[in-house]
C-alpha cells in the first residue's frame, strides 16, 4: 500500500530538452512568401548541413561571446558545407516546437547577419558571429501547447557562412521560501509556503516511495 501523509502535495518534474541548431534544422535558397509564419509547409525544404561543434575553432575561431556554456551541443549549420570554401548566400532556416509554460531564451548568432523570427514575429537580429544575440519567448504571450516555429534569415557576404543557434526553457518559478536543486521525479512536500507551484526542483522534497 502507499502511505501519504495529509495533506500532501505530489507533481512529477518533466526536463525539456534545448532546441540546439543541428541537421534536423529545415533549411532552403528560395523560399516562398510567409515562410517565417508558423503555418508555413516546408515539407519540401533540404536537411541542414552540420559544420561542426561551437566550441571547436574552425572558421569561426573562438566561441561567441556571450554564448551559454549549456550549449555546448549546438552546431554550426549551413546549406553545404562551406568551412573550406565560401559564398555570398542568403540562407533561410525552420525549426518548430511545441511551447511549454514558462519562458524561453533564444541565442543565435551567425556569419555574416542574421534576422530570427518567432512564429512570424522579428525576435532578434545581429551581424557579427563573435557575438550571441538573445531575446526571449513567453508562454504569457504563446500559451504552453501552441505550435511554435523559429525561423532564420542568415545572409552570408563571402567566405564560410554558418548559422548557431540554441533554444531552452528557463528554470520554473520557484516557491517562496524553497531553494531550487537538480531536476527530480516522482517527489513529494507536505507543505510549502504559498507562491508559485510551478516546480518540483525542490531541496526540501522528499523521494517518494511506495511500501506493501
Amino acid at each position: 500500500a502507499l502511505r501519504l501523509p495529509s495533506p500532501f502535495h505530489f507533481c512529477e518534474t518533466a526536463i525539456v530538452p534545448p532546441i540546439q541548431s543541428d541537421t534536423s534544422w529545415k533549411q532552403t535558397l528560395s523560399p516562398a512568401g510567409g515562410w517565417q509564419n508558423v503555418g508555413f509547409d516546408d515539407s519540401s525544404w533540404s536537411a541542414s548541413v552540420d559544420e561542426g561543434a561551437y566550441n571547436t575553432g574552425g572558421p569561426w575561431g573562438a566561441n561567441p561571446a556571450g554564448w551559454p556554456a549549456a550549449a555546448a551541443a549546438a552546431r554550426w549549420i549551413w546549406y553545404y558545407d562551406s568551412r573550406a570554401s565560401g559564398d555570398t548566400s542568403t540562407v533561410y532556416f525552420r525549426k518548430s516546437f511545441i511551447m511549454q509554460t514558462g519562458i524561453y531564451i533564444l541565442n543565435v548568432t551567425a556569419d555574416n547577419s542574421f534576422n530570427a523570427y518567432v512564429n512570424g514575429t522579428l525576435c532578434v537580429n545581429g551581424n557579427n558571429f563573435g557575438t550571441s544575440y538573445t531575446c526571449s519567448i513567453n508562454s504569457t504571450t504563446y500559451p504552453a501547447g501552441t505550435l511554435m516555429v523559429v525561423a532564420i534569415q542568415a545572409v552570408n557576404a563571402g567566405g564560410p557562412g554558418s548559422v548557431l543557434a540554441d533554444l531552452r526553457l528557463l528554470p520554473a518559478t520557484v516557491p517562496t521560501g524553497v531553494t531550487a536543486t537538480s531536476p527530480t521525479v516522482n517527489s513529494m512536500v507536505v507543505s510549502w509556503t504559498a507562491g508559485t507551484q510551478n516546480s518540483c526542483t525542490f531541496s526540501s522534497w522528499n523521494v517518494l516511495f511506495a511500501s506493501g
